[in-house]
């Protein structure tokens, strides 16, 4: 491909300054010093650098680019103008070239004039990002090494660093102080700056804030995997994409969590909770290395087979922020031997027999696809009375609360309880919804037409 200047607006606007004063003529060409209209090489092309953008309409169709280089055997610069439609189908031919490498991870980007690589990342658990720039490709070897250089700097080098920014700052107040009539001399910064290969740049602050995070957990000799958060920016910044192996549910709950507006914190509280109480398998995720609370898991639903209370339950702490609200221990144990959920259904039993014409109660609240509308509905009842009894029984068991602290805790303890209530109620208003709207529907297709009896 050749790229050319436009010839025909050039010659046109020549003529247009022919009916012009002399003077006119003199500004116009002052405005383009060296307008090229001949053919104008890529090789040659490559050569300049790309200066700073101007648009003269008038003269030049779409604007033009103007690009200084030095004159041929001596140091001076020359200033030229070439047609933009034409610099830019070059340089996106360069773009696409340069992202043609399978090397290059995905959602990389490529700035043809800079010569730049870019690459925005946005996290799998909530809505933060930072940005990466540089002149090298951004391979995964790319960021294994730009990660171990950006932490080594941390470890070796960045108490150095910072004491050097300090006394250079130091010296500058000095100077500043003792001449005030001057030009004020600025200071250095130190944040969002790191030494990569001998050169201090400048790092996008989320960026900086994940490495000193991670910085900080593991200065002492402790392993990433020590903290939440620092594991998490960790297999972030490897790109790691292999932490859900065997785990499709609890990624998927990893996922609706983070929809959610969840932060890390919140998603890891939330899924270790499902974990333990059997709503859902860990897998062999390695999202998060410890699950909070694990050793006191009961696997309580493991074994029980209930939609509507399955997902009652994770509409419910899905929404709740502190789930001792819930008294969770007291209610599903702190152990699958325990079976303490089970043994008190089948407690609520006996104490409580419900019975309606079809059904008796004996504690199995398990549903399958088997299982009629009717008799799901009768079990669904059967939580939500067992449940209204936790609720009304319920009493706070800390010794040291006052008075005041304790009515305060029944009450959030009785709003919590009252939501899973709910949510229980709505499975059924949204079968019964269901069922009435199938009905609807074969009601009035098989509806006789009047005019057919005509």
């Amino acid at each position: 491909m050749e790229i050319t200047s436009n010839i025909s607006t050039y010659t046109n606007n020549q003529s247009k300054e022919e009916q012009s004063t002399s003077k006119t003529k003199n500004t116009i060409f002052a405005f383009f010093p060296s307008l090229i209209p001949d053919m104008f090489s890529i090789e040659e092309l490559d050569k300049f650098k790309y200066t700073s953008e101007s648009t003269f309409d008038d003269y030049l169709d779409d604007g033009a680019y103007l690009l200084k280089t030095k004159k041929y055997g001596t140091e001076d610069y020359e200033t030229i103008y070439l047609n933009k439609i034409k610099v830019n189908e070059h340089l996106k031919e360069i773009e696409n070239k340069v992202l043609d490498d399978d090397s290059l991870v995905d959602n990389v980007t490529y700035c043809s004039k800079s010569e730049v690589y870019s690459l925005k990342h946005n996290d799998s658990i909530g809505s933060k990002s930072y940005q990466i720039w540089t002149k090298e490709p951004i391979t995964e070897k790319y960021l294994k090494e730009r990660y171990d250089k950006i932490q080594s700097f941390f470890h070796n080098n960045y108490k150095k660093f910072l004491l050097e920014v300090e006394k250079y700052n130091n010296e500058m107040r000095k100077y500043n102080e003792s001449n005030p009539n001057e030009m004020q001399k600025s200071y250095k910064g130190s944040f969002n700056r790191v030494i990569l290969d001998g050169e201090t740049i400048n790092i996008d602050e989320e960026e900086y804030n994940r490495h000193y995070s991670i910085y900080l957990t593991t200065r002492n000799g402790d392993s990433v995997t020590e903290d939440i958060e620092s594991n998490f920016y960790y297999q972030e910044f490897m790109n790691i994409d292999n932490r859900y192996e065997n785990a499709p549910e609890f990624e998927s709950m990893v996922n609706k969590l983070s929809n959610e507006s969840n932060d890390i914190f919140d998603v890891w509280r939330k899924v270790s909770l499902f974990v333990n109480l059997g709503l859902i398998p860990e897998g062999n995720q390695t999202l998060f290395s410890n699950l909070q609370d694990s050793e006191n898991a009961s696997y309580a639903m493991q074994n029980i087979k209930n939609k509507n209370l399955e997902q009652s339950l994770i509409n419910t702490f899905s929404l709740i922020f502190d789930f001792r609200l819930l008294s969770i221990k007291d209610i599903f144990g702190t152990s699958l031997e325990e079976n303490k959920f089970q043994n008190e259904l089948n407690n609520y039993a006996k104490e409580h027999p419900t019975t309606n014409k079809k059904f008796i109660f004996n504690g199995d609240i398990s549903i399958d696809k088997n299982s009629s509308e009717e008799y799901k509905n009768f079990i669904t009842n059967i939580l939500i009375d067992f449940f209204e009894n936790k609720k009304s029984t319920y009493k706070d068991k800390t010794i040291s609360a006052s008075e005041a602290e304790r009515e305060h805790y029944i009450n959030q303890v009785t709003e919590c309880f009252q939501l899973l209530i709910d949510n229980l109620k709505q499975t059924i208003n949204k079968q019964e919804e269901e069922n009435n709207n199938l009905l609807y529907q074969y009601t009035k297709n098989i509806k006789v037409n009047p005019l057919n009896t005509i």
